[in-house]
């Protein structure tokens, strides 16, 4: 934004503010917003309740009192909403952004389209080495592993974006696309499909449309070896009027624009287990005896128009809406397939769950022991022994890798390889990037834990002790 364009930003809110204080003063000639609605106005708040404490509901009646208050209220609402989108294509709430041509896009997706909240260089490194451990898993267990990132619609569609959103030089897929390069990790890099022509995804939704999820589910698919079923590939669908996507609904009653919904006109030749209530259900698992293939799918909403597609193509397919990812159940499943997708703006997400792999045998050399020391949280898992933590950050490089090791009674030391990722608690909107985990077999796992990580750089190992923030069995 030029500072030209800035001082006009500048001046257009100044008036609104005076044209707020204005009106608030108009309240003795015109009335207020209660009364023009024929009901009584909300009175002044207490800030104290009756035995003293501070009201935690005085914010809440504060807004009401000077939202009754206010004369022409609807009308001043509406002025500034309009405001918003002349000056900053957004509603109100920023949850919005309003593109050319009719497009809508979700407000929290601006920052990973601009660049302005973007993984670590460790995080990129961290998901990096986490996709690589549960492909070494599921090729030493006879299963195919793919790993796919739903783009963010403006990540396929910026020339739609507000000119205002810069893009990123290098975004957090295009890092981790190139991080991954040359691993051997099977990565379905859907985005050059989705660009090759326009329409794959919903103007008024955040998602691919049909069309898109059929381009997306060839890519996913050939990553793992297998391809869509002709029947299912060439089905087509239907256009249904009317249809209001997830980020039109974020917007008032009357002002969410329609487009036309695309229908799939697959065959539903599979057979769902158990009832389903609808899509997003936490798990929902099929059969199709006409096909070959067993697969375990983790996915989030993009799944939704990936599901007829999927469920076409596998003998068994188990669809979870869960994280973290979790390969030994899916190789206790009997799955040859597993495949990993999740949307682009909430890679993020991923540095926080850490997946589910028995962690490997480590050597350990000689090094140092450094003063400071990790905490480090241990758990119960089924057949697993659980260790998680983080390490204090200064003592990490974007690509310091730490291991785990547990003492024995005789005082010999056994290394484990480690996730460079937090355990799941909770998806948080703050991405760890110092956390690690190690699922290590409980039958490995002495009553008595004595327990230091290493941290590996450039061929070179120092170790960390550690306190035990729950001992095992607690």
């Amino acid at each position: 934004m030029t500072n030209k364009m800035k001082r006009r930003v500048s001046a257009a809110f100044t008036i609104v503010l005076l044209a707020l204080a204005a009106l608030l003063g108009l309240t003795v000639f015109f009335g207020s917003a209660a009364e023009d609605e024929g009901r009584e106005a909300a009175s002044f708040p207490a800030f104290l309740t009756q035995e003293g404490r501070i009201d935690p509901a005085f914010g809440a009646n504060l807004s009401d009192y000077i939202s009754d208050r206010l004369p022409l209220r609807n009308l001043f609402l509406r002025g500034y909403a309009g405001l918003r989108r002349t000056l900053f294509h957004e509603d109100i709430n920023g949850s919005v952004i309003f593109g050319k041509d009719g497009y809508l896009f979700f407000g929290e997706s601006a920052d990973s389209f601009t660049g302005a909240k973007k993984l670590s260089d460790r995080g990129v490194f961290a998901l990096t080495d986490a996709l690589t451990q549960i492909d070494a898993y599921c090729k030493a267990n006879d299963m195919r592993f793919a790993f796919t990132v739903a783009p963010n619609k403006n990540t396929i569609c910026p020339q739609y974006m507000p000119a205002r959103y810069v893009r990123a030089d290098a975004s957090d897929l295009d890092r981790l696309a190139a991080s991954l390069a040359g691993t051997g990790v099977a990565f379905a890099d859907t985005r050059s499909v989705l660009r090759s022509r326009e329409g794959l995804y919903y103007k008024t939704d955040s998602h691919w449309n049909h069309e898109g999820a059929c381009l997306a589910a060839d890519v996913i698919l050939r990553a793992a070896g297998r391809e869509l079923p002709d029947a299912v590939a060439n089905a087509g669908f239907t256009a249904q009027p009317g249809f209001s996507g997830d980020v039109a609904e974020l917007l008032p009653a009357g002002a969410r624009p329609t487009e036309d919904e695309q229908k799939p006109a697959v065959a539903e030749t599979w057979q769902t287990k158990r009832s389903i209530r609808t899509l997003m259900d936490p798990v929902i698992e099929t059969v199709l005896p006409a096909a070959e293939g067993s697969a375990v799918v983790y996915r989030d909403s993009f799944g939704n128009a990936l599901f007829p597609l999927l469920a076409g193509t596998f003998g068994e397919m188990r669809y979870l809406r869960a994280m973290p990812v979790d390969a030994v159940g899916a190789k206790d499943d009997g799955a040859d397939t597993l495949i990993w997708e999740i949307v682009e703006r909430h890679l993020y997400q991923a540095l926080n769950a850490a997946p589910i792999v028995p962690a490997q045998p480590a050597d350990c050399p000689e090094g140092d022991i450094l003063p400071q020391k990790a905490e480090v949280r241990v758990s119960s898992n089924g057949a697993f022994t659980v260790l998680s933590g983080t390490v204090p950050r200064e003592l990490l490089n974007d690509t310091t890798r730490i291991g785990v090791l547990i003492g024995n009674a005789d005082g010999a030391w056994r290394g484990y390889t480690a996730f460079q990722l937090i355990e799941a608690e909770n998806l948080t909107d703050d991405p760890v990037d110092n956390g690690f985990t190690a699922y290590i077999p409980a039958q490995q796992t002495p009553e008595d834990l004595n327990i230091m990580l290493s941290l590996t750089e450039n061929g070179k190992t120092t170790y960390l002790q550690t306190v035990l923030a729950r001992p095992k069995g607690d």
